[in-house]
């Protein structure tokens, strides 16, 4: 094995692609949400310590949300968004070569997770042209694994990057709306 070596690894990801998205507001001040996106991965990846383990590979990805929000009045003008949205990508597996020439077998990797939060929009005149907010979100990540394998000859597995588990946000900033 490679026990007490350090091996250090350089990546770059770039994603290019678009999307469509659908908001419907109700009168009862309830939205629903949902979108649909598909583009384009592109991973440049270099380790260069124990061998030329270097690879470019362009990768399809896809996905889509559903949301469901409810706005209540706070204040005259303040607004609270209440939300929970659920959210699916798949990124298409790929087989590859690397500069060594080693063959690579990547998974499709599927991500599913929740998003349950809300945020608070004040307004600062009597127009409400320009609005504050803050916010906060809990996001589940239900199982989200990289799953690849070297297929030279005999089909090796290769550890699985895992994400799982809760991640908390906030967010804060300024929205300037004129009509």
């Amino acid at each position: 094995g490679l026990r007490g070596v350090n091996v250090r690894g350089d990546g770059q990801t770039e994603y290019y692609g678009g999307g469509v998205f659908f908001h419907n507001l109700f009168s009862t001040n309830t939205y629903f949400e949902a979108s649909g996106r598909f583009g384009s991965l592109d991973n440049d990846f270099d380790v260069d310590e124990l061998r030329q383990a270097r690879f470019d590979t362009s990768q399809t990805y896809y996905g889509a949300h559903l949301g469901a929000g409810q706005k209540l009045a706070v204040t005259d003008c303040a607004e609270l968004d209440v939300y929970l949205k659920g959210l699916w990508t798949r990124t298409e597996g790929k087989n590859i070569r690397t500069k060594a020439n080693e063959r690579l077998h990547f998974k499709d990797t599927d991500s599913f997770r929740t998003s349950l939060g809300g945020r608070l929009t004040q307004g600062f005149d009597t127009d409400h042209i320009v609005k504050g907010y803050i916010g906060a979100a809990w996001e589940y990540e239900f199982d989200g694994k990289a799953k690849a394998g070297y297929v030279n000859g005999v089909r090796n597995k290769i550890d699985e990057p895992e994400l799982k588990g809760s991640t908390a946000f906030a967010e804060a900033g300024f929205i300037s709306d004129p009509e």
